[in-house]
C-alpha cells in the first residue's frame, strides 16, 4: 500500500505504507509531523512558499485490497485558530525539537471530537492579535493593512475564502489567542480582537464564534473587551479562570515546558471548553475527561467529569 505525496519538489514521492498485511479490515490514518518551533527563524518559511506542507494526492492499494466504505465524516465543523499551543508544542516533550510537537493531541483535537466536528487547526508559534509568527506569519488580523492578516488565507496569495466567504462554512469558529500579545498594549490587543471578530462574522454569518481567553490568562481583560466591544450576538467568550494557571508554572501537572499544555493538559482544559460551549449552544455535554493515564504519548480519555 502506497500513497503519494506532492510537496514544494518537482514529481510526486511514493511511500510505502505496509506490506504483508493479514486479511480483514484495516483502517489508515496519515499525521503530518513538521518543523523545530524554537526560534523566529527555525520553522523556516511557513508563508511565502511555505516547505512545510504536505499533498496528498492518492492512494494506491496495488490491486491486493479495495476500500470497505466511505469515509465518514463528522457532522459539523470546528475552525480553531490559535499559536504554538494550538499546534502541540511540547506537547509531548520540553525541548522544542521535532519529537516534542505533537498536533495531533491538542484541545483542538479533543475538543473537535467532543463536539463531534470535523476539526481544522489554524496554528502559528509566535502568533498574536498584535504580532506575526514565526517564518513570516502576519498577525491574525491586521488593523492596519487588513489586507495583510493570515485569518483569511491559506499562506501567502492562496485565500481561505470563496467570494469573500468561508466555504464550506464553518458552525464553529473558535480562537486561543494573547500568549504572544503580553508586550503590546491592552488598547491594540482589544481593538484587534475587535476587528477579528467583525471580519470572521463578514466571511461566516452564521457561525457560533468562540474567543478563549489563554489558559494561563495573559491579556485577559484586554481580550474580554474585544469581545465585549464587538457586540456580536453569536460571539462568546470562554474564560477557564484563574484556578487552572498555577498548573501551567513551573513543575505544573499540565505542562512539559511552563509554558505550553501537555497531552494531559490539554485533556484538561478541553473537558472544560467543551463544557462552556455547550452551555452556549444547547448540547448535552459528552466531556472526554482525562483519566491521567497514558498510553504512549497519548493520554486515554474516558467519558464523564474531570475532577482537577
Amino acid at each position: 500500500m502506497t500513497f503519494t505525496t506532492g510537496c514544494y519538489a518537482t514529481g510526486t514521492t511514493r511511500l510505502a505504507l505496509s506490506t504483508n498485511l493479514s486479511s480483514g479490515p484495516h483502517t489508515l490514518t496519515i499525521y503530518f509531523r513538521g518543523v523545530n518551533l524554537s526560534s523566529t527563524s527555525s520553522a523556516g518559511d511557513r508563508w511565502t512558499t511555505p516547505a512545510s506542507c504536505v499533498t496528498i494526492t492518492g492512494i494506491e492499494l496495488d490491486g491486493k485490497g479495495s476500500a470497505s466504505a466511505a469515509p465518514n465524516a463528522r457532522s459539523k465543523r470546528l475552525l480553531v485558530y490559535g499559536d504554538s499551543i494550538t499546534e502541540g508544542a511540547d506537547a509531548v516533550g520540553s525541548s522544542n525539537a521535532n519529537a516534542d510537537q505533537d498536533a495531533s493531541q491538542t484541545f483542538a483535537q479533543f475538543l473537535g471530537l467532543a463536539l463531534n466536528a470535523e476539526v481544522g487547526v489554524v496554528g502559528f508559534a509566535g502568533q498574536g492579535y498584535t504580532v506575526g509568527g514565526y517564518g513570516n506569519v502576519p498577525i491574525l488580523y491586521n488593523t492596519g493593512t487588513p489586507s495583510n492578516s493570515a485569518y483569511d488565507k491559506f499562506y501567502s496569495g492562496t485565500s481561505r475564502l470563496i467570494s469573500g466567504l468561508y466555504a464550506p462554512a464553518p458552525d464553529y469558529v473558535a480562537i486561543l489567542m494573547g500568549k504572544n500579545d503580553g508586550a503590546a498594549s491592552d488598547a491594540s490587543v482589544t481593538s484587534s480582537v475587535s476587528a477579528l471578530i467583525a471580519a470572521i462574522r463578514a466571511a461566516a454569518p452564521l457561525t457560533q464564534i468562540f474567543v478563549m481567553i489563554t489558559f494561563d490568562g495573559t491579556k485577559r481583560s484586554a481580550v474580554s473587551a474585544g469581545v465585549s466591544n464587538a457586540n456580536d450576538p453569536d460571539t462568546h467568550l470562554i474564560d477557564l479562570g484563574t484556578v487552572i494557571e498555577p498548573t501551567l508554572t513551573t513543575g505544573g501537572v499540565n505542562t512539559n515546558d511552563a509554558t505550553h499544555p501537555n497531552v494531559r493538559g490539554h485533556a484538561v482544559f478541553a473537558s472544560m471548553l467543551e463544557s462552556a460551549i455547550q452551555s452556549v449552544i444547547g448540547g448535552a455535554t459528552s466531556t472526554l475527561a482525562s483519566t491521567g493515564n497514558f498510553d504512549g504519548g497519548s493520554v486515554l480519555l474516558t467519558a464523564g467529569t474531570f475532577n482537577a
